[in-house]
Protein backbone atom coordinates (compact mmCIF):
# COMPACT_ATOMS: atom_id res chain seq x y z
CA UNK A 1 0.00 0.00 0.00
CA UNK A 2 1.09 3.37 -1.28
CA UNK A 3 1.62 5.55 1.94
CA UNK A 4 -0.02 9.12 1.29
CA UNK A 5 3.62 10.50 3.17
CA UNK A 6 6.94 10.64 2.55
CA UNK A 7 8.60 12.52 5.22
CA UNK A 8 12.30 12.58 4.57
CA UNK A 9 14.86 13.54 6.86
CA UNK A 10 18.26 14.24 5.43
CA UNK A 11 20.88 14.55 8.18
CA UNK A 12 24.16 15.13 8.61
CA UNK A 13 26.20 15.86 12.31
CA UNK A 14 22.98 17.17 13.37
CA UNK A 15 22.32 14.83 15.66
CA UNK A 16 22.01 17.52 18.76
CA UNK A 17 18.78 18.62 16.57
CA UNK A 18 17.70 15.76 15.65
CA UNK A 19 15.89 14.40 18.61
CA UNK A 20 13.46 17.89 18.09
CA UNK A 21 13.10 17.60 14.23
CA UNK A 22 11.56 14.04 15.07
CA UNK A 23 9.61 14.98 17.88
CA UNK A 24 8.06 17.52 15.60
CA UNK A 25 6.80 15.47 12.82
CA UNK A 26 6.41 12.29 15.44
CA UNK A 27 3.99 14.76 17.43
CA UNK A 28 1.11 14.90 14.20
CA UNK A 29 2.63 11.77 12.51
CA UNK A 30 -0.13 9.69 10.81
CA UNK A 31 -0.50 5.87 10.98
CA UNK A 32 2.46 3.91 9.24
CA UNK A 33 0.15 2.61 6.04
CA UNK A 34 -0.10 6.64 5.72
CA UNK A 35 3.13 8.48 7.00
CA UNK A 36 6.60 7.07 5.98
CA UNK A 37 9.16 8.43 8.27
CA UNK A 38 12.79 8.16 7.40
CA UNK A 39 16.04 9.59 8.00
CA UNK A 40 19.18 9.34 5.31
CA UNK A 41 22.21 9.80 7.25
CA UNK A 42 24.71 11.11 4.86
CA UNK A 43 27.85 8.79 6.63
CA UNK A 44 27.64 11.23 9.36
CA UNK A 45 30.94 11.33 11.23
CA UNK A 46 30.89 13.32 14.91
CA UNK A 47 27.71 11.84 16.49
CA UNK A 48 25.14 8.76 16.01
CA UNK A 49 21.96 9.89 14.29
CA UNK A 50 20.80 5.69 14.33
CA UNK A 51 20.95 6.31 17.84
CA UNK A 52 18.41 9.44 18.47
CA UNK A 53 16.31 7.52 15.75
CA UNK A 54 16.24 4.39 17.76
CA UNK A 55 15.43 6.27 20.84
CA UNK A 56 12.68 8.85 19.26
CA UNK A 57 11.23 6.59 17.18
CA UNK A 58 11.08 3.78 19.29
CA UNK A 59 10.80 1.49 15.63
CA UNK A 60 8.40 3.73 14.05
CA UNK A 61 10.65 5.61 12.32
CA UNK A 62 13.01 4.08 9.17
CA UNK A 63 16.84 5.02 9.26
CA UNK A 64 19.20 4.78 6.29
CA UNK A 65 23.65 5.64 6.62
CA UNK A 66 24.98 6.29 3.33
CA UNK A 67 27.79 4.49 3.06
CA UNK A 68 30.33 7.51 2.40
CA UNK A 69 29.32 10.92 2.27
CA UNK A 70 27.87 12.11 -0.92
CA UNK A 71 26.94 16.24 -0.24
CA UNK A 72 23.64 17.41 0.11
CA UNK A 73 22.57 17.23 -3.09
CA UNK A 74 23.15 13.50 -3.45
CA UNK A 75 21.60 12.73 -0.52
CA UNK A 76 18.49 15.08 -1.21
CA UNK A 77 17.91 12.62 -3.66
CA UNK A 78 18.65 9.54 -1.89
CA UNK A 79 15.87 10.76 0.00
CA UNK A 80 13.67 11.13 -3.33
CA UNK A 81 14.67 8.02 -4.23
CA UNK A 82 13.70 6.34 -0.58
CA UNK A 83 10.76 7.90 -0.32
CA UNK A 84 6.93 5.81 -1.28
CA UNK A 85 4.20 8.27 -0.42
CA UNK A 86 2.35 10.66 -2.72
CA UNK A 87 3.54 14.09 -1.17
CA UNK A 88 7.35 14.09 -0.15
CA UNK A 89 8.19 16.26 2.43
CA UNK A 90 11.93 16.79 2.99
CA UNK A 91 12.79 18.09 6.49
CA UNK A 92 16.57 18.30 7.53
CA UNK A 93 17.55 17.22 10.45
CA UNK A 94 18.25 20.21 12.39
CA UNK A 95 14.80 22.40 11.28
CA UNK A 96 11.18 21.64 12.37
CA UNK A 97 7.82 21.50 11.83
CA UNK A 98 5.30 23.55 13.42
CA UNK A 99 2.01 21.58 14.52
CA UNK A 100 -0.95 21.35 12.22
CA UNK A 101 1.79 21.43 9.04
CA UNK A 102 0.76 17.76 7.76
CA UNK A 103 -3.26 18.48 7.95
CA UNK A 104 -2.89 21.74 6.38
CA UNK A 105 -0.68 21.11 3.66
CA UNK A 106 -2.48 17.80 2.98
CA UNK A 107 -5.60 19.47 2.84
CA UNK A 108 -4.25 22.16 0.40
CA UNK A 109 -3.12 18.96 -1.59
CA UNK A 110 -6.38 17.61 -1.86
CA UNK A 111 -8.49 20.79 -3.01
CA UNK A 112 -5.89 21.83 -5.42
CA UNK A 113 -4.82 18.30 -7.10
CA UNK A 114 -3.35 20.83 -10.16
CA UNK A 115 -0.67 21.97 -8.15
CA UNK A 116 2.49 19.92 -7.62
CA UNK A 117 4.59 21.91 -4.60
CA UNK A 118 2.94 23.42 -2.13
CA UNK A 119 5.24 26.18 0.12
CA UNK A 120 3.84 27.50 3.52
CA UNK A 121 6.10 30.10 5.46
CA UNK A 122 8.92 29.45 7.63
CA UNK A 123 10.00 31.06 10.39
CA UNK A 124 14.03 31.44 10.68
CA UNK A 125 15.53 30.66 14.06
CA UNK A 126 18.72 30.69 15.62
CA UNK A 127 20.81 27.51 17.22
CA UNK A 128 18.24 28.17 20.69
CA UNK A 129 14.87 27.81 18.13
CA UNK A 130 14.63 31.44 18.91
CA UNK A 131 12.59 33.25 16.61
CA UNK A 132 14.84 35.61 14.13
CA UNK A 133 12.78 36.39 11.32
CA UNK A 134 10.07 35.18 8.49
CA UNK A 135 9.74 34.25 5.04
CA UNK A 136 8.36 36.69 2.39
CA UNK A 137 4.08 36.00 1.44
CA UNK A 138 3.87 34.70 -1.71
CA UNK A 139 0.75 36.44 -2.19
CA UNK A 140 0.83 35.45 -6.38
CA UNK A 141 0.46 32.22 -5.56
CA UNK A 142 -2.22 31.67 -3.16
CA UNK A 143 -4.47 30.70 -5.60
CA UNK A 144 -1.90 28.65 -7.42
CA UNK A 145 0.17 29.52 -10.37
CA UNK A 146 3.33 28.95 -11.76
CA UNK A 147 5.40 31.95 -11.78
CA UNK A 148 8.10 32.32 -8.48
CA UNK A 149 10.23 34.40 -9.27
CA UNK A 150 13.97 34.03 -8.67
CA UNK A 151 15.24 37.60 -8.66
CA UNK A 152 14.85 37.79 -4.85
CA UNK A 153 17.15 38.43 -1.78
CA UNK A 154 17.63 34.14 -1.83
CA UNK A 155 15.21 32.15 -2.51
CA UNK A 156 11.86 33.40 -1.36
CA UNK A 157 10.84 29.90 0.28
CA UNK A 158 12.92 27.23 2.86
CA UNK A 159 12.81 23.68 2.24
CA UNK A 160 11.68 22.25 5.13
CA UNK A 161 8.45 24.72 4.19
CA UNK A 162 8.05 22.92 0.66
CA UNK A 163 6.28 19.55 0.03
CA UNK A 164 6.40 18.02 -3.18
CA UNK A 165 3.97 15.65 -4.98
CA UNK A 166 5.96 12.69 -6.45
CA UNK A 167 4.81 13.19 -10.12
CA UNK A 168 6.32 16.92 -9.95
CA UNK A 169 9.87 14.59 -9.19
CA UNK A 170 8.52 12.13 -12.02
CA UNK A 171 7.79 15.53 -14.50
CA UNK A 172 10.29 17.79 -13.39
CA UNK A 173 13.36 15.23 -12.60
CA UNK A 174 15.69 15.03 -9.27
CA UNK A 175 17.72 18.12 -7.73
CA UNK A 176 20.58 18.80 -10.11
CA UNK A 177 23.89 17.86 -8.67
CA UNK A 178 26.10 20.13 -10.20
CA UNK A 179 24.32 22.84 -7.53
CA UNK A 180 25.16 22.74 -4.25
CA UNK A 181 24.00 25.75 -2.43
CA UNK A 182 21.11 26.28 -4.94
CA UNK A 183 19.88 22.91 -5.68
CA UNK A 184 16.63 23.38 -3.68
CA UNK A 185 15.91 26.66 -4.69
CA UNK A 186 16.60 25.26 -8.65
CA UNK A 187 14.30 22.87 -8.11
CA UNK A 188 11.59 24.92 -6.62
CA UNK A 189 11.91 26.82 -9.58
CA UNK A 190 11.86 23.94 -11.96
CA UNK A 191 9.16 22.19 -10.30
CA UNK A 192 6.93 25.61 -10.15
CA UNK A 193 7.21 26.58 -13.71
CA UNK A 194 6.15 22.88 -15.15
CA UNK A 195 3.97 21.95 -12.45
CA UNK A 196 1.83 24.75 -10.45
CA UNK A 197 2.68 25.78 -6.60
CA UNK A 198 0.40 26.88 -3.72
CA UNK A 199 1.36 29.05 -1.46
CA UNK A 200 0.09 28.90 2.31
CA UNK A 201 -0.02 32.20 3.84
CA UNK A 202 0.69 30.26 7.31
CA UNK A 203 4.21 29.99 8.65
CA UNK A 204 4.20 26.29 9.59
CA UNK A 205 7.87 25.48 9.78
CA UNK A 206 11.06 26.49 11.45
CA UNK A 207 14.81 26.93 9.45
CA UNK A 208 17.56 26.82 11.14
CA UNK A 209 20.48 28.98 10.78
CA UNK A 210 23.91 29.32 12.37
CA UNK A 211 27.34 29.90 12.03
CA UNK A 212 28.18 25.76 11.59
CA UNK A 213 25.93 25.53 9.18
CA UNK A 214 26.82 24.29 5.49
CA UNK A 215 25.56 26.99 3.91
CA UNK A 216 27.50 29.45 6.18
CA UNK A 217 29.99 27.74 5.10
CA UNK A 218 29.90 28.36 1.24
CA UNK A 219 29.23 31.88 2.07
CA UNK A 220 32.90 32.75 3.41
CA UNK A 221 34.80 31.16 0.18
CA UNK A 222 31.88 33.01 -2.31
CA UNK A 223 31.02 29.73 -3.56
CA UNK A 224 27.55 30.07 -2.49
CA UNK A 225 27.21 33.15 -5.04
CA UNK A 226 29.07 30.99 -8.13
CA UNK A 227 26.16 28.59 -7.35
CA UNK A 228 23.27 31.19 -7.99
CA UNK A 229 25.59 31.90 -11.06
CA UNK A 230 25.19 28.11 -11.98
CA UNK A 231 21.74 28.17 -11.02
CA UNK A 232 20.77 30.97 -12.71
CA UNK A 233 22.24 29.85 -16.11
CA UNK A 234 19.72 26.72 -15.90
CA UNK A 235 16.93 28.47 -14.70
CA UNK A 236 17.11 30.61 -17.84
CA UNK A 237 16.28 27.26 -19.95
CA UNK A 238 12.62 27.42 -18.31
CA UNK A 239 11.84 30.66 -17.47
CA UNK A 240 12.56 32.49 -20.75
CA UNK A 241 12.02 35.80 -19.07
CA UNK A 242 15.21 35.63 -17.06
CA UNK A 243 16.93 38.59 -16.94
CA UNK A 244 20.42 37.09 -16.41
CA UNK A 245 22.54 41.04 -16.56
CA UNK A 246 19.94 42.25 -13.81
CA UNK A 247 20.78 38.82 -11.61
CA UNK A 248 24.18 39.30 -12.57
CA UNK A 249 24.17 42.51 -10.53
CA UNK A 250 22.46 41.31 -7.63
CA UNK A 251 24.38 38.36 -7.21
CA UNK A 252 27.36 40.89 -7.36
CA UNK A 253 25.73 43.54 -4.88
CA UNK A 254 25.93 40.03 -2.59
CA UNK A 255 29.36 39.23 -2.66
CA UNK A 256 29.81 43.04 -1.36
CA UNK A 257 27.62 42.88 1.11
CA UNK A 258 28.33 39.61 2.50
CA UNK A 259 32.33 41.17 2.52
CA UNK A 260 30.98 44.11 4.30
CA UNK A 261 29.41 41.73 7.13
CA UNK A 262 32.56 39.46 7.24
CA UNK A 263 34.80 42.62 7.60
CA UNK A 264 32.18 43.70 10.47
CA UNK A 265 32.95 40.76 12.12
CA UNK A 266 36.90 40.44 11.78
CA UNK A 267 37.03 37.58 9.44
CA UNK A 268 39.53 39.53 7.20
CA UNK A 269 40.18 35.90 4.86
CA UNK A 270 36.40 35.63 4.10
CA UNK A 271 35.99 39.43 3.26
CA UNK A 272 38.86 39.08 1.25
CA UNK A 273 37.51 36.12 -1.03
CA UNK A 274 34.18 37.75 -0.82
CA UNK A 275 35.69 41.87 -2.42
CA UNK A 276 37.47 39.59 -4.97
CA UNK A 277 34.28 37.76 -6.09
CA UNK A 278 32.97 41.47 -6.37
CA UNK A 279 35.52 42.86 -8.31
CA UNK A 280 35.32 40.04 -11.15
CA UNK A 281 31.83 40.22 -11.36
CA UNK A 282 29.77 44.25 -10.48
CA UNK A 283 29.99 46.71 -13.27
CA UNK A 284 32.92 49.00 -13.51
CA UNK A 285 30.59 51.76 -12.17
CA UNK A 286 29.68 49.65 -9.24
CA UNK A 287 33.73 49.11 -8.24
CA UNK A 288 34.89 52.36 -8.85
CA UNK A 289 31.79 53.75 -6.35
CA UNK A 290 33.15 50.91 -3.64
CA UNK A 291 36.75 52.15 -4.45
CA UNK A 292 36.02 55.35 -3.78
CA UNK A 293 33.94 54.88 -0.78
CA UNK A 294 36.74 52.43 1.13
CA UNK A 295 38.97 55.48 0.06
CA UNK A 296 36.91 57.91 1.57
CA UNK A 297 36.82 55.26 5.02
CA UNK A 298 40.39 55.76 5.35
CA UNK A 299 40.46 59.50 5.29
CA UNK A 300 38.49 59.80 8.30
Amino acid sequence: MTPTWSVMIPAFNCAKYLRGTLQSVMSQALPAADMQICVVDDCSTMDDPEAVVREVGGGRVEFFRQPRNVGVTRNFNECVRRARGTLLHLLHGDDFVLPDFYSRVGDAASHHPECGLFFTRAFFVDETGAIDDLTPRLKHLESGGTSLSPITAGCPVQTPSVVVRRTTYERAGMFDESLVHTADWEMWLRGTALCGALAINVPLACYRVFAAAHSSGLRRNADNLRDYQRMVRQASRYLPDVDERQIAAWIAECALQQARGFEARGDSEAARENYAFFREHAHWKVRCRETLRQFARRLL
